[in-house]
């Protein structure tokens, strides 16, 4: 093919529309709640984020489905190696505040750190 399409991997929760979320929720008998799934526009990179009390708003009344959302949403951070919430930074840490300073500390860049 020499078509320039970009393709997005969906078989990352990430990028699961809420449709997909919805075939996921069965497996785990939450079927039941995909009109508010729908309804509330979640999709598989906003469901992770999901508090117990935003369940309950959205009409997850149930306290062992409530428990079965998260358990299943918390699967498919450990699948997909998702360690934390959320990468706050990357980049390379800076050892001087200044490139003076970097001089003085490194004999002018003879002795590097």
């Amino acid at each position: 093919d020499d078509d320039a399409t970009t393709t997005v991997d969906d078989s990352s929760a990430t990028w699961w529309s809420s449709e997909k979320l919805i075939q996921h929720m069965e497996k785990y008998n939450l079927g039941e709640y995909s009109e508010m799934v729908l309804k509330h526009k979640i999709t598989g990179r906003l469901a992770p984020l999901l508090k117990d009390e935003d369940l309950r708003d959205m009409g997850f009344t149930i306290v062992g489905d409530r428990i079965r959302f998260k358990q299943m949403m918390a699967g498919l951070k450990t699948h997909e190696g998702i360690v934390g919430d959320t990468t706050l930074w990357i980049g390379q840490e800076r050892l001087y505040w200044s490139d003076a300073e970097q001089a003085v500390y490194t004999c002018g860049g003879l002795c590097p750190h």
